[in-house]
């Protein structure tokens, strides 16, 4: 047979052959082993195949080149058995790594406009980064944010493009379950206070199209630099409404920003944050300076539980004391007034061989015995505001399970307790109150009804001034 016709019907073969059927060249070392350790530092990706550069890209550079795909399963795909309608359960997130081979004269910035990336659909938000280099490779990524900072830091790239800028702009990129905001406002932390600048263009373009921006306060917040910290103040000084609410919601949990001092003090000044400026003064040793500050929410308190907070801050700063004896009392009353079945879930034990009105009777004369002691204390008390707020608070624990009950939003922490046992503490923080100094409680239940912003805790402060007013005792509810 001619030989050329022989040879043209094996490249005619070879050229005709499924792709599966030819054999790919096999990555040497360098390439599979960072690849390989990739697959399981990330975990949840599956290294599914290494294929040379060539194969896709015809170019000089692609030689000793290559390409790699991971994948993963949807996360949102519904369970075995429930409706398929987008066949996510067939679909996987699709992450590209393309290595190309370092030569002289071989630069990045020329290369990448080059490159060609795989159409997927993934999940989430899936950006492209040159992300640095090996001696033998220049990397270059198409993935998640997320996995796209995991891979340059895990294999210790060096060099690459500016990922701070990329991830500041993944601030604004809305998708699943906020995944990519998420993201970005935890790494940008590795990237210091190089990315306060980015992440400042990233808030003023959030701000312009009014998407919330508490996710880039606390990328700044994450970094934690005085320069971060100088940011977040910034964003108080700027007046802007959304920016106060989204700086409120970060502040407001640890941990605490020396450098961010103006903003806890001018917010708490504002009776927002209150807890958080009281920790951070604490932590940063400014209770002399704050001091003046909790005095001007004192005399104007929003509520009495956060009357209670500052007024004893106060008590805490000017004393040095880190405990308060009248609120140790006042502890000590409502668990002495407890009995078997106040508390939801406990069984109600009955004397059989006493009447119930008999029974009832024995049992207030023996409450009133335990707690005699306790609110001889109280009354005798040089601490006037405290023995106030120690007896107010056990006069109040009706008013708040009812005002808990009725709007039905019990947090788990502190079970229901019996109606009969809130009589007894109301009845005895009553009984202390009457014999404090009857200025000093007008005084205070004077504040309380005028500033508080709830008008039913208004109306109970209202009318218990009018009950302790009355030489009787009958006055008011």
């Amino acid at each position: 047979m001619n030989i050329q016709l022989l040879s043209g019907i094996a490249a005619f073969l070879l050229l005709s052959a499924p792709l599966a059927a030819q054999s790919t060249p096999k990555a040497p070392q360098n390439v599979r082993t960072p690849l390989y350790f990739l697959e399981k530092q990330l975990k949840v990706w599956n290294l599914e195949t290494i294929e040379p550069l060539g194969r896709t890209i015809p170019s000089p550079f692609a030689k000793d080149s290559w390409r790699a795909y991971l994948t993963r399963p949807f996360d949102t795909a519904p369970a075995e058995g429930m409706p398929d309608p987008l066949g996510k359960r067939k679909m996987k997130n699709l992450a590209e790594f393309i290595l190309v081979a370092r030569r002289p004269g071989t630069e990045a910035d020329q290369i990448r406009p080059r490159l060609l990336w795989k159409n997927s659909a993934n999940e989430v938000y899936t950006a492209i980064a040159y992300l640095g280099d090996t001696r033998e490779h220049m990397w270059f990524g198409k993935a998640d944010i997320l996995t796209l900072h995991w891979t340059k830091k895990h294999l210790g790239l060096s060099g690459g493009e500016n990922l701070a800028e990329l991830f500041a702009d993944a601030l604004n990129r809305e998708d699943e379950n906020n995944f990519t905001r998420r993201s970005a406002s935890i790494i940008l932390q590795d990237y210091g206070d190089a990315a306060i600048p980015p992440i400042r263009r990233a808030i003023g373009l959030a701000l312009a199209d009014h998407e919330p921006i508490k996710l880039h306060l606390q990328a700044l917040k994450n970094i934690g630099t005085p320069a971060a910290a100088e940011e977040l103040v910034r964003s108080l000084r700027s007046g802007n409404a959304e920016a106060y609410a989204a700086l409120a919601d970060v502040l407001a949990l640890p941990p605490f920003l020396q450098g961010a001092k103006e903003a806890y003090f001018a917010m708490a000044a504002r009776h927002d944050i209150i807890p958080a400026a009281i920790e951070a003064a604490i932590r940063f040793k400014w209770e002399a300076e704050f001091l003046p500050v909790l005095r001007k929410i004192v005399r104007r308190p929003g509520s009495f539980r956060e009357y209670m907070v500052v007024r004893t801050t106060i008590d805490q700063f000017e004393t040095g004391k880190t405990e308060s004896p009248e609120l140790a009392a006042m502890e000590q009353i409502k668990i002495l007034l407890m009995r078997s079945g106040d508390l939801s879930g406990t069984p109600r034990i009955l004397s059989l061989s006493d009447k119930e009105v008999e029974l009832k009777h024995k049992l207030e004369k023996e409450d009133r015995k335990r707690v005699q002691p306790l609110e001889d204390q109280l009354a005798a008390s040089r601490n006037k505001d405290m023995a106030v707020i120690a007896a107010l608070s056990l006069y109040v624990m009706e008013w708040e399970e009812l005002r808990v009950r009725r709007s039905g939003q019990r947090d788990g922490t502190t079970p229901p307790v019996s109606r009969d046992y809130l009589r007894r503490t109301k009845e005895a923080g009553l009984r202390i109150l009457r014999r404090l100094d009857s200025t000093r409680v007008q005084e205070i239940l004077a504040a309380l009804k005028a500033h508080v912003e709830s008008e039913d805790e208004s109306n109970m402060f209202s009318s218990l001034a009018v009950r302790l007013s009355d030489p009787l005792g009958k006055g008011g509810r």
